[in-house]
Order: C-alpha cells, then sequence, then structure tokens
C-alpha cells in the first residue's frame, strides 16, 4: 500500500478516536447509550474504517464495549467496578508521589503549581471539563516526574477511565474546591521532601472521590 495512504488512514483513525472521546467525555454519548457506526460516520464525516478502529481503540481503553455484529456501547461501570478501580489507583498514586520525591526536581515540582492555578481558574468559570482534564494532568505529571516508565504506562492506561469516571461523579463546588486544596497539599508535601505527608494526603484525596477507606485499601 501506498506510504502515503497509510499515513492519511492513521490520521483519519486518530481524528475519530479524538473527536469520539470527546463525545463520551463531555457526555454527548451517554454511558450505556448504543450507538451506530453509521451515525458516526454522518456525524464525524469520517469514512466507515477509521471510525471501527477508533471504537476498537476505545473498547482496548474500556470505555466503549464492542459486540460483534450485534451493537457497539458506551461502558457503563458498576459501583462495585468503580471501587476496586480506586484502590488500584490508590496504590499507584502513592507510589508515584514516593518516587517523586525521590526523583524529582524543585522545578518540575513548579509545573505543578501552575497546573494548581490552571485548576483553580477551570472552577471559577465553571469549565468542569477543563476541570477534570487539569486534575488528571496534575497526578499524570506527579508520575512523570517519578521517572518510571512502566509506572507511566500503568496510568497512561488509566486515566481515559479516571476521565470517564469523573465525567458522572456528582462533586459540587465546594467538593471540587477541596479537591484543589488536596492537590496545594500533596504539591507541598513534595516539596517539602515528606513522604509520610504526601501519602496521607493523595489517600484523603482519593478515598474522598471513590468513598474508601484504609480497610478496603488494605492499609
Amino acid at each position: 500500500m501506498n506510504e502515503k495512504v497509510v499515513h492519511l488512514d492513521e490520521t483519519a483513525a486518530e481524528n475519530a478516536y479524538n473527536e469520539i472521546l470527546k463525545m463520551i467525555i463531555s457526555k454527548s454519548l451517554y454511558k450505556g447509550e448504543k450507538i451506530s457506526e453509521t451515525a458516526l460516520v454522518e456525524k464525524l464525516n469520517i469514512s466507515r474504517t477509521p471510525i471501527r478502529q477508533a471504537l476498537l481503540r476505545l473498547s482496548k481503553e474500556g470505555l466503549v464495549e464492542v459486540k460483534t455484529k450485534c451493537y457497539t456501547k458506551i461502558a457503563d461501570y458498576s459501583s462495585e467496578y468503580i471501587m476496586q478501580f480506586g484502590i488500584v489507583r490508590v496504590w499507584l498514586d502513592i507510589m508515584s508521589v514516593k518516587l517523586a520525591i525521590l526523583n524529582g526536581s524543585n522545578a518540575e515540582f513548579e509545573v505543578l503549581e501552575e497546573i494548581c492555578s490552571q485548576y483553580e481558574k477551570a472552577i471559577e468559570e465553571k469549565n468542569i471539563e477543563e476541570k477534570n482534564r487539569l486534575d488528571c494532568i496534575f497526578h499524570k505529571e506527579i508520575t512523570k516526574i517519578a521517572k518510571n516508565e512502566i509506572l507511566m504506562q500503568f496510568q497512561d492506561e488509566m486515566y481515559q477511565k479516571v476521565m470517564f469516571i469523573m465525567a458522572y461523579s456528582d462533586y459540587d463546588a465546594r467538593d471540587k474546591m477541596r479537591s484543589l486544596n488536596q492537590h496545594r497539599k500533596i504539591l507541598k508535601a513534595l516539596k517539602d521532601r515528606d513522604p509520610e505527608e504526601a501519602v496521607s494526603h493523595i489517600k484523603k484525596h482519593l478515598y474522598d472521590f471513590y468513598g474508601l477507606t484504609d480497610k478496603q485499601t488494605l492499609f
């Protein structure tokens, strides 16, 4: 096949993926909703093959369920699944903050400060999608600072699901400000090189969101 054609196909599939992902995270496509390839082709003006490739990729990421020759639908996580997901996330984030303290520089921690400022602005502007995006970026940046490629790979695979779960959370304005304050406490602990405080704040932050306890996470 011509190399240019292959590149165009890959670009179309990437565009389809990004557009469908936006529709899922913005709840234009609602959890549990059955979706039609034909409808997506018409709406996005992208041919069927890239649409199908995008849906398969989203299926691997756990955001859609594809039943070949039957239907495709948006994921709908049970409360039990979200709890189990939260437990894994707690342990991965604890590993991230500990390694970030060990391997991170003060300059890298300043990046987290800027993310917190943008997060606060998103709350003030009531831009929930941007707030959720920045929330994920904050945690992923800590993992980046930790400088462990395997851990980063695990986190990358999880954070599309995190965005999906956050889109359907019932956090109110006070919860969002509390989350921002918890981010800043985590950041202070990182700057102070205090792993005990960092772990304490990351646990509190994620326990609040997922409704977890030490008994569930085996602490």
